[in-house]
């Protein structure tokens, strides 16, 4: 899904089995955050599921910055820690995608998928905050397109937070 950050829009993966927020070096420098880099593992460590393999994190962002998943859905995160990674990554965790009804957070309703008439398949994440909902789109193709790239949500639907 599409994520921005200081006015700057990339990709994030939707990660509902992440334990916390994380992006890689290079993401943190595309959206512009101030990271301190780890000094002899001061930022901690993490494993990968399933390797049992430790790591220690490459840094932190300084202070807090505000994250628009779309035109009414932000989250302020605090304190996020950055790995090393081959790849530009950007995985939103269960601090974002959470359950928890904590007012008056936004609070991850599920994942709603549907197909119309003429099998155009469309997916949008939900969060709730009080009685409204938000649906942010993910993406939209026709069944038959499985193997193309699929558009997602188009960027000028974002303002800058707060």
């Amino acid at each position: 899904m599409y994520v921005a950050v200081n006015n700057r829009l990339g990709l994030a993966i939707a990660d509902t089995g992440a334990y916390k927020t994380v992006m890689d070096m290079r993401m943190a420098q595309a959206y512009g955050l101030h990271v301190r880099r780890a000094v002899n593992g001061d930022c901690g460590r993490y494993a990968v599921p399933g390797s049992g393999v430790e790591h220690d994190y490459a840094g932190v962002v300084e202070g807090s910055f505000c994250m628009r998943l779309g035109p009414n859905v932000s989250f302020t995160l605090t304190g996020m820690r950055i790995i090393d990674h081959p790849f530009a990554l950007f995985l939103l965790g269960a601090d974002v995608l959470c359950g928890g009804r904590k007012a008056p957070s936004w609070n991850y309703e599920g994942i709603a998928v549907t197909t119309d008439d003429e099998g155009r398949v469309s997916g949008s994440v939900q969060f709730r905050s009080g009685k409204s909902l938000e649906s942010i789109p993910l993406a939209q193709a026709a069944q038959n397109q499985a193997n193309h790239p699929v558009p997602g949500m188009v960027a000028s639907t974002f303002r800058s937070c707060g």
